[in-house]
């Protein structure tokens, strides 16, 4: 999916890949700067365990002492569909 955004004189263009496999699925998502190549962001969200796991850009580097962290999934499971990186807008077009 290609994003593009303007707000007054700020716009972000990103390009958002999203990928599901298994039962329970697992989760990945690339999202890509068209702007700035620094700018990225992956998750990857496995079916197992109680954590997801985010690759922060070079942009991003004084967030993290590495670039890849971990976080906890959220309670209910993964999101809905309709819901989680490069879906978003294809859902709310049905």
């Amino acid at each position: 999916m290609d994003a593009y955004f303007r707000f007054d004189d700020q716009w972000a263009h990103h390009t958002i890949s999203s990928a599901r496999t298994g039962s329970p699925e697992s989760r990945v998502v690339h999202n890509r700067s068209q702007r700035d190549p620094n700018e990225i962001i992956d998750t990857f969200t496995p079916a197992e365990g109680t954590v997801e796991y985010v690759f922060l850009g070079a942009a991003y580097k004084s967030l993290a002492p590495t670039s890849w962290v971990s976080m906890p999934k959220p309670e209910a499971g993964l999101i809905q569909p309709c819901a989680w990186g490069g879906v978003q807008d294809v859902a709310g077009r049905r």
